[in-house]
């Protein structure tokens, strides 16, 4: 079954930050198939110990992983996770977010309901 949603997560020296944002998705539970796209950007802090962690438990996800040894920088860390992107739709999130339960399909049932293709995009709010 392919991924309604492709997530890339670019993490670096965050464990807190990342500790939370994997903790936002497992009580999230979206209706939609997701798939989590975890890049480290070299991190030296508990970061990547978490993110194995979801890869070993991914819940209702599909988790795939890229760890470097150096910090390539937001744009060529986050273009590193696009050959892997599975699902009809992408978005990027910062290792700080907190996903609220319900936002996911949210976003994705504005898109799936767009019979006009009017929205190329769409994005949360933000508090």
């Amino acid at each position: 079954m392919y991924p309604v949603l492709s997530i890339i997560i670019l993490t670096w020296n965050g464990q807190e930050e990342v500790r939370n944002l994997i903790q936002s998705f497992r009580d999230c539970s979206p209706k939609n198939f997701c798939h989590l796209i975890f890049v480290d950007n070299g991190s030296q802090d508990e970061t990547v110990s978490h993110i194995i962690d979801m890869a070993k438990n991914p819940g209702p996800y599909q988790v795939t992983t890229l760890f470097h040894s150096e910090n390539l920088g937001y744009t060529q860390g986050n273009n590193s996770a696009l050959p892997y992107l599975k699902g009809k739709y992408s978005m990027f999130l910062n290792q700080d977010i907190v996903i609220q339960p319900g936002t996911l399909d949210a976003l994705v049932d504005v898109l799936e309901n767009d019979s006009q293709e009017y929205y190329g995009a769409v994005a949360p709010q933000l508090r």
